[in-house]
């Protein structure tokens, strides 16, 4: 990876966390955008998406589903992705917060670092607010082959919708 792809990274988070740190966090932030870009095999790629989250049970409890897609930037291949998750959110002390989630995911296209359309994916973030950042793997946990999996820091930022 050159720096010139470092600095245009650094530059988009910056970018979202900026603009995530003006919303006001409410019990009502319920849907979700994110953005980020890849660790490891997927050093070279970019992942954002779009979802919804419902927290319960004393807003410990959560579910989580995404619609989004992935680059792959040397490759010039993506690949779009729909995935559920359940998980934990836990905190809350003081705006601060710490979640993790794991789940299913089906993706549209395979490539060398995901072997099959069905996959898993776990994530873990902490947060302020209506902010967070955090780490996403997607992985056929060896159910097909190839199995590298595709790894991500991301940025997400969370606002109700109203009509």
């Amino acid at each position: 990876m050159t720096m010139i792809m470092v600095i245009a990274r650094i530059k988009h988070l910056i970018l979202i966390l900026g603009i995530s740190l003006a919303a006001t966090a409410t019990a009502e932030d319920n849907t979700t955008i994110r953005a980020g870009f890849g660790a490891g095999h997927s050093d070279k790629s970019a992942i954002y998406s779009v979802g919804y989250e419902e927290r319960n049970v004393r807003d410990v409890l959560m579910y989580k589903l995404d619609l989004g897609a992935w680059t792959s930037g040397t490759r010039g291949k993506s690949s779009p992705f729909v995935s559920g998750l359940v998980g934990v959110r836990l905190g809350s002390v003081a705006d601060f917060y710490a979640q993790g989630l794991v789940g299913i995911a089906i993706v549209g296209n395979t490539d060398e670092l995901l072997g099959s359309n069905f996959q898993f994916t776990e994530e873990a973030a902490v947060g302020y607010k209506s902010v967070s950042v955090g780490y996403k793997h997607v992985s056929s946990a060896n159910l097909g082959d190839p199995n590298l999996g595709r790894d991500y820091w991301f940025c997400e930022l969370k606002f109700p919708l109203t009509f």
